[in-house]
């Protein structure tokens, strides 16, 4: 609806009171989009007390506070293969915060940069830590070693190699995960592009928001930034 009001210089103008942007890789943008779910820019001294550290490995597995710079934060993993950290947003195996339902609909948007494309698993999606099912995308050098991917696991795995080049440049990545006629689909977009879509193993659990980053060769300690993301549930 729209509604016709004088500004201060006298002249009429036409103010939309319903946002209504057709984003690629999150769709209509709206009102309830801007202002419920969670979104971060990673500003100031410390995390939000919301955000728990999963770690898996040995020691100086850490989410780096110190090589924040500009907003950004640093997911460090260990020096070990396989070693991990993962930002989950709520509490994380003993306690999952549960919001993202792929049967109502969520999205997820972030901004990272991949400093290396020969050692590390880089993505963002959803976990759910009692049965290892899980939605992300991002880059996974085990999975392709030169290409983004998307992956969708529940009684089985489903990986799509997207056939876009993964490179060390700042990017924007979306997932937007929907129900369809019989299932469910995962829709993976960079910089606004479609890249990727899956239809198999889009599971039905409940998952925890999660950034992951699995040092995947081992020999040092493996860093990913990321400089926003965005966790929107569509359970309307």
């Amino acid at each position: 609806m729209r509604q016709q009001k004088a500004d201060r210089s006298g002249v009429d103008t036409l103010r939309n009171h319903f946002i209504g942007k057709l984003i690629p890789g999150v769709g209509t943008w709206g009102e309830l989009d801007v202002l419920r779910g969670w979104k971060d820019d990673f500003l100031g001294r410390s995390l939000d007390v919301r955000y728990e550290q999963y770690i898996i490995g040995g020691a100086g597995t850490l989410i780096d506070l110190g090589a924040r710079v500009g907003g950004q934060v640093r997911i460090r993993s260990g020096g070990a293969l396989n070693d991990a950290a993962i930002l989950v947003l709520g509490a994380s195996a003993g306690d999952p915060y549960v919001t993202l339902d792929a049967n109502e609909g969520w999205v997820q948007i972030w901004r990272s940069w991949v400093p290396d494309l020969t050692q590390l698993q880089a993505t963002a999606g959803g976990y759910e830590f009692t049965t290892g099912t899980y939605i992300y995308a991002g880059f996974r050098v085990d999975v392709s070693a030169v290409n983004w991917i998307l992956r969708c696991v529940d009684v089985g795995v489903t990986n799509v190699d997207t056939g876009v080049a993964a490179d060390t440049d700042w990017h924007w990545h979306s997932l937007n995960v929907y129900p369809i006629t019989g299932g469910r689909q995962v829709d993976y977009y960079l910089d606004g592009s479609l890249i990727g879509s899956c239809t198999t193993n889009v599971t039905a659990n409940l998952l925890s928001p999660v950034l992951i980053n699995v040092n995947r060769v081992g020999g040092a300690n493996r860093s990913w930034r990321i400089d926003f993301w965005a966790v929107i549930p569509r359970n309307l």
